[in-house]
């Protein structure tokens, strides 16, 4: 970063040089050029800067001032030049025919979360004016009745200037009753829920762009010290005012299963203009009680300039397929079920 700045602004000639240099260093992952070329995408932000470490701390730093955006573009298209030569050191798939059915509006960062298993969907539940009620939910398999998992729901408007939080010990009243929170439910033995309802039929009056669902281990230091679930359902009709629930008794859209070691969980981001729910699924150390850190939200209210689609497709190029257009019997099809199994994961973060 600081040598890309100088030698930009003070026109130095080593800046050419910088394709020749990239191409020929050894050993960078594609993980670590994909995280790169994520951080351009909100590199001119006024935001502070953040960096999760091995350990999973985040530490905050402060911004950056901003680069051209001409340095952007070339820097972002010389990590895909990159890219591109690393999937292509072997044409192991040379003249596969292959089509990919994966829409364009699948955000690549958040394809390739860790630490859940199960389903998986990015993108598009459905749209929210047609689907009534939605209950984000935490659930947590308990037979001794000693553990608690609390769900939290932050509501950010479009400038960021404005946060309600609803969940554990908040203050926080929806007066419309749009928004509930059901607490601790134990009616059946051993198989506890928390959730939080949002109803989005009339989910434009509220006053808010986004929310970020996440869910803390209260008792423990990891949320996989139990079996332990988070996932949407559909609620149909009115809202059962917090009655007798569990998650296997409604239509549940998605649930995945928890196996991360830290002890609180972003699950799920949802964007009220643009009627979509993305999962982000990352562990994180500091604590949801009181507040959830902005610049968190900020990486994944951005969408990036490099979708899963297009990442896919540089990569089954550069191993040597033909593109099709439209799938015939010898082609082989790439859907949003090879993202949930983990297979283009794999692929492309070479793991």
């Amino acid at each position: 970063e600081s040598l890309l700045r100088r030698t930009w602004e003070k026109k130095d000639p080593a800046f050419c040089d910088l394709e020749e240099k990239l191409m020929t260093i050894q050993g960078i992952r594609p993980k670590t050029l994909l995280d790169l070329y994520k951080m351009y995408d909100r590199r001119n932000l006024e935001i502070p800067r953040s960096y999760k470490d091995k350990s999973g701390v985040r530490h905050i730093y402060e911004s950056l001032p901003a680069l051209d955006q001409s340095l952007i573009d070339i820097t972002q298209n010389l990590i895909l030049t990159k890219l591109k030569s690393i999937y292509g050191k072997e044409r192991t798939m040379e003249g596969q025919k292959v089509y990919i059915d994966i829409p364009e509006d699948v955000d690549l960062c958040l394809s390739f979360r860790s630490g859940v298993e199960g389903q998986i969907l990015p993108g598009h539940i459905e749209h929210f004016e047609k689907t009534g009620i939605l209950r984000f939910f935490s659930q947590w398999i308990d037979p001794k009745g000693n553990q608690d998992l609390d769900i939290h729901a932050w509501f950010v408007d479009e400038d960021f200037s404005l946060i309600d939080r609803v969940g554990y010990t908040t203050s926080f009243v929806d007066r419309t009753e749009m928004i509930r929170h059901s607490g601790d439910i134990r009616h059946v033995q051993g198989n506890c829920a928390e959730y939080i309802n949002i109803d989005f039929r009339r989910s434009k009056e509220l006053p808010y762009r986004w929310m970020v669902i996440g869910v803390q281990n209260f008792d423990s230091p990891r949320l996989c010290d139990l079996e332990n679930y988070i996932g949407v359902a559909k609620v149909s009709g009115n809202d059962d005012k917090f009655g007798m629930w569990t998650p296997t008794e409604n239509e549940i859209l998605t649930r995945t299963k928890v196996t991360l070691q830290e002890k609180n969980l972003l699950g799920y981001l949802v964007d009220f203009k643009e009627s979509t729910v993305k999962y982000i699924l990352e562990g994180i150390q500091s604590d949801l009680n009181s507040s959830v850190n902005l610049d968190l939200i900020r990486q994944y209210t951005i969408q990036s300039n490099l979708g899963l689609k297009k990442l896919l497709g540089l990569y089954l190029e550069a191993k040597g397929c033909i593109m099709m257009e439209e799938p015939d019997e010898e082609t082989k099809v790439y859907t949003v079920e090879d993202i949930n199994s983990g297979e283009i994961s794999c692929m492309l973060l070479d793991s």
